[in-house]
């Protein structure tokens, strides 16, 4: 197989695991990749991320790959993101907020104290799914 074959077959994987998880699972995953230590809020400062900023730390880049595939990996961070709005984890803001513009995300106190205190199961308990 080819290189480029390899990397669809390896986000073909990805998108099949995330889809089959438990949304709570789904949406603990997304907030630690998004927002916890190393995460993309971690090199972005004070500033939200968007949603392709969280797909990338699934480890693929939109350019290198299927346009459709890459596109179901966003809507999977999109859900994720929506059941921590839901949990009041995050909040969407939009403008000066964000430094690109557009919508982006930020942690809420009771989201950045669910990571750092290593309280994301309790916190998304009840959001779909069994507990992160």
């Amino acid at each position: 197989m080819s290189s480029r074959k390899d990397k669809q077959e390896a986000l073909r994987a990805e998108v099949r695991r995330l889809e089959a998880l438990p949304m709570a699972r789904l949406a603990a995953e997304v907030m630690i990749r998004g927002f916890g230590p190393g995460g993309a809020a971690s090199r972005r400062g004070r500033y939200a991320v968007h949603v392709d900023d969280i797909a990338k730390e699934f480890g693929f880049d939109w350019l290198s790959y299927d346009g459709d595939l890459y596109m179901r990996l966003s809507e999977l961070v999109g859900e994720g993101l929506q059941v921590l709005e839901h949990q009041s984890l995050i909040w969407a803001c939009s403008g000066k907020e964000t430094q690109n513009g557009g919508i982006g995300y930020t942690p809420t106190r009771r989201g950045r104290a669910a990571l750092a205190d290593n309280a994301l199961e309790q916190a998304l308990r009840g959001a779909g799914g069994e507990p992160a």
